[in-house]
């Protein structure tokens, strides 16, 4: 499949809104299931069922966020190519950097919990 800046620009769009819409959401998830987790008995089962809520909506914003920086940074490349070549490489190498980093810190959280 080739990529163009067409594409590119659509995909971007598309998961810019996407993504507005999990930075709302998944924050005031976790909000609920914390409340939840604070005031349920650590004995009962709903308890490590609102803790893993918690961990799983945290790392699903990270993951989001990961997939949000690369398509900012391939974005960023095809609007800098025309300019210079080594700019738009290295946006594009320190976005593509930025989105693995956050996405291994949200898988991060979710093996740090288990």
């Amino acid at each position: 499949m080739h990529l163009c800046k067409s594409k590119v620009e659509h995909w971007f769009r598309c998961y810019q809104r996407f993504f507005l819409a999990c930075c709302w959401s998944c924050p005031l998830a976790a909000l609920v299931f914390v409340k939840g987790y604070v005031l349920t008995p650590r004995s009962y089962a709903a308890s490590t069922v609102l803790l893993w809520l918690f961990v799983l909506s945290g790392t699903a914003l990270f993951l989001i966020a990961g997939g949000y920086f690369a398509l900012t940074s391939l974005s960023l490349f095809y609007r800098r190519y025309d300019r210079t070549l080594a700019g738009a490489i290295c946006g594009l190498s320190a976005g593509l950097l930025f989105g693995a980093f956050s996405a291994a810190l949200g898988i991060g959280i979710l093996f740090a919990v288990r």
